[in-house]
């Protein structure tokens, strides 16, 4: 047992000689001694417990730990210690501090039964549950907890512990999740039951299937057929090599009544049959399939599938290519297509050809990779006339000449609807000798689209045709500089110079710009200050942005651009308080995105978004870094603010 410090003062000393009037008064002097250790021990107390009253939680605990070095094997200083962290809501720390007086105090102390109490009560305290699914308003459970604690995403063979708590608890998350979605790992069929146990539970409320990859077996057609997955809208698989195709195919009649969406990746095995899973899956409003050969579409029955929204149709063998022919067979048995692509092409005529049958789509993505190129068709962008395009995405990893015949043949048929260009290059040289032999018809993009309203560029794009900075569309309201997934741009002079031409610009609105590194931009940093007409601002880092220059940044950005309606920072660092206080100058400013990471403690932070009184909406990711209760305050301090929780970054819509 641990001694007080002050045990030989209070303990009656050996007497070698003694006399009875001697003895008497050394046995009254040293009970006398008595008396002040138990006044400090009890004062002590005393002012431990009004600390803790008054909210000074670690002055207190000073105290109470002061009693139980004066006295370790009184109760005093551990049922005092208990006190304070029982006012804090620590329970554990109550249980240690009265364990370990337990294992000191005699038995026989008066207050050793009170410790005992004090160590149930914090363990009644402590195995307390408050159901917040059940308790809380359904909005805020549906749309931040849930998400805040479930993946999307689930193992099949995984148990998810907050599906059984209670169905309360398993309603709210499936119908915040949607239906529950579910991955499949085919791990050569081995432990198959176990490794399903939990798809087999769950298959009235799943809602999509993943499976990679598919090896071997009709374990998933056997699934399919003997589960109820009356729920299910999606079922993709990736990676299909398994000569039990068929099996397959025709299992997909059992959840015909409500699969959606089926999408598949075939590496090998016996060919599937296209028209089999149409007349197996009958309300299939999207299909994408990638075989190694292409099906002969012509087999298909002579008739349409008005349901069909969305179709893919890749080959990647490289002995076949789509034909003119097959996108006439496509034209005639699925007439009601807004998605469509088609993968690997070679007849440039193609573009117009799906146009006929499809006037009303809108958008071109074309990705070219040598002699041949894949299309992807949308029914999304800016309205225009029937059969033309107003938006074109060009995508090259090859900048020989032959290439930009494709482009050059569609700028000159759309010329006059065009509004959206996202010109993409791909390189792996620096070469300059290379570039300039090969820059082709890609400069004049832009002067073919004289209706063009947004412009995005890669830092590749610039480099192989630098003359399309000279260029100023006169319409243009969005425009996109991508420098990340590019090869280095190291001059950036003439990007500054290209911004500034914009600063009169009265149609430029938006910019977005992605950085690659923050070691060499401070040019067009500058040149972002004089666009003062700009309304919405994206700046991207693929890290962290240098602290020093994302505060000098925000601090001069509302007297370059105070028109500013809409901020988003890509970046994980947070902007500090100080850049916070300075954005407060920009009026208009609703919308503002940024990263919380390493802000937790930290209320000068906080207290500067509540007092950012003309914000309506912000985004604030990791999800990981954000302390509810630092968000509970905010939303009661502004319940006008809207506050998304994002795990990552995500842009305004």
């Amino acid at each position: 047992m641990t001694q007080p410090i002050w045990t030989p003062l209070t303990q009656l000393p050996a007497l070698k000689t003694r006399t009875e009037k001697h003895a008497n008064l050394v046995h009254d002097l040293t009970t006398q001694l008595h008396e002040p250790v138990q006044s400090i021990l009890s004062t002590l107390n005393r002012r431990a417990i009004a600390l803790a009253k008054s909210a000074n939680f670690e002055t207190a605990l000073h105290d109470a730990t002061l009693i139980q070095q004066l006295s370790p094997s009184s109760a005093i200083g551990y049922i005092c210690a208990a006190s304070i962290y029982s006012e804090q809501g620590k329970q554990r720390q109550v249980i240690d501090v009265c364990n370990k007086g337990l294992s000191i105090v005699n038995t026989e102390d008066a207050n050793y039964t009170t410790l005992q109490q004090a160590k149930a009560d914090a363990e009644h305290r402590d195995n307390i549950r408050i159901d917040f699914v059940s308790q809380l308003c359904y909005e805020i459970v549906i749309t931040a907890l849930v998400p805040m604690f479930m993946d999307t995403a689930m193992q099949s063979w995984r148990p998810c512990s907050y599906l059984d708590v209670c169905m309360t608890w398993r309603r709210r998350i499936i119908q915040s999740l949607n239906g529950l979605h579910y991955l499949i790992e085919d791990e050569e069929n081995e432990g198959k039951e176990e490794r399903l146990s939990q798809v087999v539970r769950f298959a009235r409320d799943i809602k999509s299937l993943y499976i990679y990859p598919y090896y071997k077996g009709t374990w998933l057609g056997d699934l399919l057929r003997n589960n109820d997955f009356c729920s299910l809208r999606e079922l993709s698989i990736d990676d299909l090599s398994t000569d039990c195709g068929d099996h397959l195919v025709a299992s997909l009649k059992s959840i015909s009544d409500t699969l959606t969406h089926f999408e598949i990746e075939q590496e090998g095995g016996s060919m599937l049959s296209i028209g089999d899973i149409l007349q197996n899956c009958t309300n299939l409003i999207s299909l994408r399939i990638t075989q190694p050969w292409f099906y002969d579409l012509s087999r298909l029955p002579m008739t349409t599938w008005p349901k069909l929204t969305t179709l893919s149709l890749s080959v990647s063998s490289s002995k076949e290519v789509i034909t003119r022919h097959h996108i006439t067979t496509i034209g005639m048995r699925f007439p009601a297509l807004k998605e469509l692509s088609l993968s690997p092409c070679v007849d440039e005529l193609s573009t117009s050809l799906v146009l006929s049958y499809y006037p009303w789509m809108k958008s071109l993505q074309v990705l070219k990779y040598g002699v041949t190129f894949d299309l992807e068709y949308l029914d999304e962008g800016a309205k225009c006339e029937e059969g033309a395009l107003s938006s074109l995405l060009v995508e090259l990893c090859d900048i020989r000449d032959d290439n930009w015949g494709m482009v050059s043949l569609v700028l000159h048929q759309h010329q006059g609807t065009l509004q959206e260009i996202d010109f993409d290059i791909q390189i792996d040289t620096d070469d300059q000798d290379y570039l300039r032999s090969n820059v082709g018809f890609g400069w004049q993009m832009p002067h073919y689209a004289p209706q063009l309203e947004v412009l995005k560029m890669t830092a590749d794009a610039i480099k192989v045709t630098p003359q399309i900075l000279e260029f100023m569309p006169p319409n243009l309201k969005t425009l996109e500089l991508d420098f990340d997934l590019s090869s280095p741009l190291d001059d950036k002079a003439p990007i500054g110079q290209y911004l500034h031409r914009f600063a009169q610009h009265s149609h430029l609105k938006e910019l977005v710009v992605r950085f690659r590194s923050s070691d060499t931009i401070d040019i067009v940093l500058n040149a972002i200050h004089h666009l003062g007409l700009l309304q919405h601002l994206m700046i991207s880092f693929p890290k962290k942005w240098d602290f020093k220059q994302m505060q000098s940044f925000l601090q001069q950005l509302p007297n370059g651009c105070p028109r500013l309606t809409c901020l988003e920072l890509d970046c994980d660092n947070p902007p500090s308080s100080c850049s916070l206080n300075a954005l407060k100058r920009l009026e208009h400013l609703k919308q503002f995105a940024f990263s919380i990471e390493d802000v937790d403690g930290d209320d000068i932070f906080w207290l500067a978004i509540q007092t950012f009184t003309q914000l309506e909406w912000i985004r604030i990711h990791p999800k990981r870094a954000i302390n509810l209760s630092a968000i509970r305050h905010l939303q009661e301090k502004r319940p006008d603010l809207t506050i998304t929780l994002d795990k990552l970054f995500y842009r305004f819509e």
